[in-house]
């Protein structure tokens, strides 16, 4: 074999490695655009660099403009607008469309979205039906821990082509968890406080949940997770006076009005709930609904608050 024949060959190879070392989960194409694989395994042809992003979901919104520009995104949820429940309510106001419940074809199409996120909790009926109008749909892994809220910024940022904000989402993410923990850690808390959530969306915090593992990250007893029951169970005053709770803590949303002081002191006056720890020292908090029904890199921020409430001798 000639010099000039080994040569050739060897280009060959180098040429083949190079393209190789290119492949992953991202198929590049032609026309600016890139085939992804979503949290379904659907192979998605999505833009290179979207900029016309449509999100139907609160926590879906509160990632993106935590990667993207606002002019980068068509749409965003009307719960954007509540400040009972979002984080974002300012800096969505630079969006101009609202998504309210599942929208009509029309109303999708009148948006003109290169690109549509929703969460895999979505029927595959209704994400089908966008595909069919030649819409580009990314299906992305509702987080179930702390830890799979960096799961899910990390796949919406490769996504819309937002990787280096995505890391830093997660910088500041994981930063604002050390700080909270830290503060618990110093206080050598011999015994973890015991908490039970009241909530007009069922039960809250049962075993597996993502606020069962934001309670661990707080570093409180969650009696919750004692529960094995549905969304529409309410917590019931048998399991409240055998919990023996330390603290109750209520929502400040509902979607709906709040919570009254009148419901407190029902709580408070119930003759049957007068053994209970948190009856007796009046300790009813309040949660936000911001931080109590979070799926977002604001989770960090629940940590937080959970803590002032349960430890506020901690955090003065």
């Amino acid at each position: 074999m000639t010099v000039k024949k080994l040569a050739v060959i060897f280009i060959c190879v180098i040429i083949a490695c190079c393209s190789c070392l290119g492949c992953g989960n991202d198929k590049p194409e032609n026309n600016g655009t890139r085939v992804v694989k979503d949290a379904k395994g659907y192979e998605v042809k999505v833009p290179a660099h979207p900029m016309r992003i449509v999100s139907f979901s609160i926590s879906c919104d509160e990632i993106l403009l935590g990667l993207v520009e606002p002019e980068r995104i068509a749409s965003v949820s009307y719960l954007c607008d509540d400040a009972g429940i979002s984080h974002v309510v300012e800096k969505s106001k630079a969006v101009k469309e609202r998504i309210k419940g599942t929208p009509s074809v029309e109303r999708i199409m009148a948006l003109k979205p290169d690109l549509v996120i929703l969460g895999d909790w979505w029927t595959p009926d209704s994400i089908q039906t966008i595909r069919d109008m030649g819409i580009s749909v990314y299906v992305y892994k509702t987080p179930y821990t702390v830890a799979d809220i960096k799961k899910a910024v990390r796949e919406i940022a490769d996504v819309v082509d937002a990787k280096q904000q995505g890391e830093a989402v997660i910088k500041e993410y994981d930063a604002k968890i050390a700080k909270a923990q830290s503060v618990i850690k110093a206080a050598n808390i011999n015994q973890q406080k015991k908490v039970v959530v009241m909530s007009g969306h069922g039960v809250i915090g049962t075993k597996g949940s993502l606020f069962a593992d934001i309670c661990r990250y707080a570093q409180v007893d969650n009696c919750m997770e004692q529960l094995q029951t549905g969304q529409n169970t309410t917590v019931s005053k048998e399991f409240i006076v055998q919990s023996n709770p330390d603290v109750i803590i209520m929502p400040g949303w509902n979607g709906a009005p709040t919570h009254t002081l009148e419901t407190e002191k029902e709580l408070l006056n119930d003759q049957s709930l007068q053994s209970v720890k948190a009856i007796q020292n009046k300790n009813l908090v309040t949660l936000s609904g911001q931080d109590m029904y979070c799926v977002s890199q604001y989770v960090a921020d629940s940590i937080l608050a959970i803590d002032k409430l349960v430890y506020p001798e901690y955090f003065k």
